[in-house]
């Protein structure tokens, strides 16, 4: 509306007038058309992942030299474990629920709820009632293999708890996975042991859905397919839930 701001309103002659009349009316359809500013951009986490058996950097330090000599803090450990369980009451339809169990070394357990979808969701949402959760919004943004980019739209509920809420009704699985997660600057790198054996290292970077942040992420990606890094397809959740 600056633009409309700068415009002078009072011309003298019948022609500017009206000129002037046009313009206003085009920029009134234009704004009934497109309902007026665009939604924000979503939260976003853009991720990469490989196997290192198959090419590239071998552990997170030689992915932080791979991306700039990032000097690293000390490392993060958490162990992980998946659970099965019916589909809440409260859940969006049409949605498979995933339940991931995340404990720190020496420190909290935290019960993560996710429900995924190839696009946003359209209507409201909640989570489970009778639980402290928090709810998250956000599109999962993974860079694959000649950097096509996919999307998935998470919608998640977090509770920091020692046991899994109760009215899910939840099932461990008989397995855990092992993360360590190191973090320099924008950068999270994690290296997953998983139930079944090898390992998985993982690149990623918070941000919003923008074309800015999605070349940032991609200019970074570029540095580990050049050091001969495979990216994988498979999710960490299909990766750490699959017991032998």
């Amino acid at each position: 509306m600056e633009s409309m701001k700068a415009i002078d309103v009072r011309p003298r002659r019948p022609a500017a007038r009206r000129a002037v009349r046009a313009l206003l009316a085009f920029a009134a359809v234009s704004l009934s058309v497109t309902g007026g500013a665009a939604p924000p951009p979503m939260a976003a986490e853009f991720a990469f992942r490989w196997d290192p058996a198959d090419g590239g950097p071998k552990t997170p330090e030689d992915v932080l030299a791979a991306l700039g000599d990032l000097a690293p803090q000390s490392p993060e450990k958490y162990q992980v474990r998946y659970y099965d369980l019916q589909t809440p009451p409260s859940a969006p339809a049409g949605v498979a629920p995933i339940l991931r169990e995340r404990t720190k070394s020496h420190g909290k357990t935290q019960f993560r709820l996710k429900y995924r979808f190839p696009q946003p969701l359209t209507g409201a949402w909640s989570c489970p009632p009778g639980e402290e959760f928090e709810a998250e919004e956000e599109v999962d943004v993974s860079v694959g293999e000649g950097g096509k980019v996919s999307r998935v739209y998470s919608y998640a509920c977090t509770v920091k708890s020692p046991t899994p809420p109760r009215s899910l009704k939840a099932v461990p699985r008989r397995c855990w996975a092992g993360m360590k997660r190191f973090t320099s600057g924008d950068f999270k790198v994690e290296e997953w042991s998983m139930p079944g054996g090898g390992r998985i290292l993982e690149v990623s970077m918070p941000g919003t859905d923008t074309a800015d942040d999605l070349e940032k992420f991609q200019q970074a990606t570029g540095k580990l397919t050049g050091r001969g890094a495979k990216p994988s397809d498979r999710s960490k959740t299909e990766l750490g839930s699959a017991c032998p």
